[in-house]
């Protein structure tokens, strides 16, 4: 009876473990099975209306490391510890084959990374040179216009209606029998870095009027004024130049009070800061004293045309884009399509056509066109024929960023359309001096018993005026435009020298004579003192010049210009871009880097701190610096860091970084610089860039007393690759060792020698 007592409690202890192994199994299958589907590989647009109402980190958070096989640790562009183990577990994991799969949750396989997402399509850098890195947005070729995309049949289920903005704060009750209307329009107004930069004042505020102050009695004394403001203004966001603008708010305000009436908005960097910042912009524009056009906030308001009434004229404005930056030309994703209206002949056709019902004038804000471009491209000719044939009296043409013709369209009804084909730009701070020609367009709108019509069709050519290194950046009309101010553009004109003959040519080469002033065609016949010459201030005393007057000094060795980029920022960005200018080798665009073993500290901030030291030290040695970054929030990628360094202006491009190694004893800095024979770059700039390293990782050493590990010669690195003058990566250590990563993260000391260190490389190398 003993031994059969025993013989039960041994089964069922047995059985107790039995069933103990198969629920510990089940527990661990189901773990791995949940966490598989918590990788995330990529994001894509909402499939559902976004809520616009709340800003949104501007951060990529979805990948937050980079591909460790594309460059070693120390390469300063990437680290391999975090992206090996994401995948380890997986390629290992066997599925629970006593489990019937939920059909019913199959992978989302049309969730695959946002290859449309890439940063200027645009060609729009803070000094505006785009690399090959992605493919530009062929805007010669637009999606089928010939049939409605899915997402405009909801929009059109709604009636059009109108809003009219009432300019006439106490309208008269009845309309004069005759009334004359002047009109002035701008182009690309873009708020490159150095042109924010410039405005700042030193309680933090912007005033960019001093910027304008050339053209501000055009502006004032144009009954109705328009812009194109290319940069958008999303509140509760960081303040950005290219490539994904965001302005200050100050700038509304201060075009508002220069005289702009309306501000038009569909252009393709109006999202550069997703759909939620488009809502933050929205809640901020309301609050300018102007009529918006170009964003909407739902489909009943993407359904309601503008009307901007004055003095019994009602005047209809609707503005189009070919696609953003952010999603593309693509016109399929219902969280922008009503927002921002992308033109698509069906919509174009029912928009303008119940505009010509209900205004006396129609004018249509289009940004079309191939960058760069002084022609205008098939589908520019092809919708300015619809438009005309819609019957609408103006267009006003947006987004190649250099100037192109005017005509008279004939339309089938006999009517006759006014088309500016592209205005060019306003202010900016863009790579070649026909970038820096732009014109306004320029007519009268008439109202009497004949109708309503446009007389006097005319352009005010402008000149986006800045001297060497982007200094004094401002706007001036071309009467103020001298030989002088010619020779101390900070441009030349692909084989000519700039002068204002040169302005002139480009001028008569590009519009039709009846279209320019007397003083483009027959510069001998009349004289150049004009109001706004006489009225508005000399270009020599604008506020960016009396503030520091060193500016203008192009002379002296104390303007050299270093751009300094502090490595990384505080996400990586796991899409892939082109190792360097034709290369097919595709590597991550940006990591977050690593991370101080002992301190804890990530590199990100480690470079930012050393940077922003750096930039105090060299600016106090006379030198001008532009920074890449100031804050942690900035995801641009290698190579678009590299090619704004190379349009900023700067001699030298210096990249602050820290390294990092799998032999926690390794300690010591380095520079990376270009091999001998890199594939890439000249022989001119890599022999330069290599003295530079050279020097900059001597004279560091020498003042911190690290081990000198001298160059490391490499030809993986994007943010070299794609460099057009000296660069240098200065690895100031290995955060992988604990003394090391102390010393450069908290002793104070230390870190001042780093940057006299850095400081000293530079000196030395400028001592040619």
């Amino acid at each position: 009876m003993g031994k059969s007592k025993a013989r039960y409690v041994i089964i069922f202890i047995a059985l107790i473990l039995i069933a103990g192994i198969f629920f510990a199994s089940s527990v661990i299958d189901n773990y791995y099975s949940n966490s598989q589907g918590t990788v995330d590989v990529g994001a894509t647009p909402m499939d559902t209306p976004p809520d616009l109402t709340s800003p949104e980190s501007t951060a990529d958070g979805a990948v937050t490391t980079d591909n460790a096989t594309d460059a070693p640790q120390s390469s300063g562009e990437s680290t391999s510890a975090q992206s090996v183990t994401s995948e380890a577990p997986t390629a290992t994991r066997t599925p629970d084959t006593t489990k019937t799969p939920d059909t019913t949750k199959t992978p989302d396989t049309t969730k695959t990374p946002d290859t449309t997402k890439v940063p200027d399509t645009t060609k729009e850098p803070d000094t505006t040179k785009v690399p090959d890195t992605t493919k530009v947005p062929d805007t010669t070729k637009v999606p089928d216009t010939t049939k409605t995309p899915e997402t405009t049949s909801a929009p059109e289920t709604l009636p059009l209606e109108t809003l009219i903005y009432n300019a006439d704060k106490t309208p008269s009750e009845t309309a004069p029998e005759s009334v004359r209307l002047s009109f002035v329009g701008m182009g690309d107004n873009l708020i490159h870095s150095v042109v924010y930069q410039q405005a700042k004042k030193s309680d933090g505020t912007y005033d960019f009027k001093p910027k304008f102050a050339g053209v501000a009695d055009i502006i004032k004394n144009a009954d109705i004024a328009f812009i194109n403001q290319e940069t958008p203004i999303c509140p509760g966001y960081t303040v950005m130049g290219y490539p994904q603008f965001n302005s200050p708010v100050e700038l509304g305000y201060d075009l508002t009070e220069l005289g702009f009436d309306i501000f038009g908005w569909a252009n393709n960097h109006v999202a550069d800061k997703g759909m939620k910042g488009v809502g933050a912009m929205l809640g901020q524009i309301a609050k300018y004293d102007a009529m918006s056009v170009g964003i909407y906030a739902n489909m009943q308001d993407y359904n309601t045309i503008r009307i901007y009434e004055t003095q019994g004229v009602k005047i209809a404005f609707l503005a189009y884009t070919y696609g953003t930056n952010t999603y593309g030309q693509r016109t399929q994703y219902s969280t922008y399509s009503y927002c921002i209206p992308v033109y698509n002949k069906d919509v174009v056709t029912r928009q303008v056509s119940y505009a010509r019902q209900v205004a006396d004038i129609v004018i249509v804000s289009m940004h079309w066109g191939t960058e760069n471009a002084f022609t205008p491209n098939s589908v520019q000719v092809d919708y300015a024929k619809l438009l005309a044939d819609l019957g609408t009296d103006v267009i006003l043409g947006t987004h190649p960023h250099v100037i192109q013709r005017i005509d008279t369209i004939k339309g089938k009804n006999g009517n006759e359309t006014v088309c500016y084909y592209s205005l060019g730009n306003g202010i900016n701070a863009q790579a070649t001096f026909g970038n820096a020609i732009g014109i306004m367009a320029s007519f009268d709108i008439v109202k009497d018993k004949d109708g309503a019509r446009i007389e006097n069709v005319k352009c005010i050519p402008t000149i986006s005026q800045h001297e060497k290194n982007y200094t004094n950046v401002r706007l001036i009309p071309f009467t103020d435009f001298t030989d002088a101010l010619a020779a101390a553009h900070c441009h030349n004109y692909i084989d000519r020298k700039v002068t204002v003959q040169l302005v002139r040519d480009v001028l008569l080469a590009n519009i039709k004579p009846q279209f320019l002033p007397d003083y483009v065609v027959n510069p001998d016949s009349v004289t150049t003192e004009s109001p706004a010459v006489t009225e508005s201030p000399a270009v020599t005393e604008s506020p960016a010049v009396t503030e520091s007057p060193s500016e203008t000094d192009l002379s002296t060795p104390q303007r050299l210009t270093v751009c300094i980029d502090a490595g990384h920022q505080i996400a990586g960005i796991s899409e892939k871009e082109p190792n360097g200018p034709g290369s097919t080798v595709m590597k991550a665009k940006l990591s977050s880097g690593t991370q101080g073993v002992a301190s804890r500290v990530p590199e990100y901030q480690l470079n930012l701190d050393i940077s922003l030291m750096l930039k105090t030290e060299l600016e106090a040695r006379g030198y001008n610096v532009i920074m890449i970054r100031t804050t942690n929030d900035c995801p641009m990628s290698n190579a678009e860091r590299a090619v704004l360094a190379n349009n900023s202006g700067a001699d030298i491009f210096v990249r602050i970084h820290a390294n990092g190694s799998t032999n926690s004893s390794v300690k010591g800095a380095l520079c990376c610089a270009p091999t001998a024979n890199n594939p890439y770059l000249t022989a001119d700039n890599i022999a330069e860039s290599r003295r530079l390293s050279q020097v900059v990782v001597d004279e560091f050493c020498k003042e911190t007393g690290a081990n000198n590990q001298g160059l490391y010669s490499v030809d993986t690195m994007t943010g070299i690759n794609w460099c057009e003058i000296p660069v240098t990566i200065v690895e100031m250590g290995y955060m992988s060792n604990a003394e090391e990563d102390l010393l450069m993260t908290g002793n104070a000391e230390y870190r001042t020698k780093m940057v006299n260190g850095i400081a000293n490389g530079i000196d030395k190398y400028f001592e040619k």
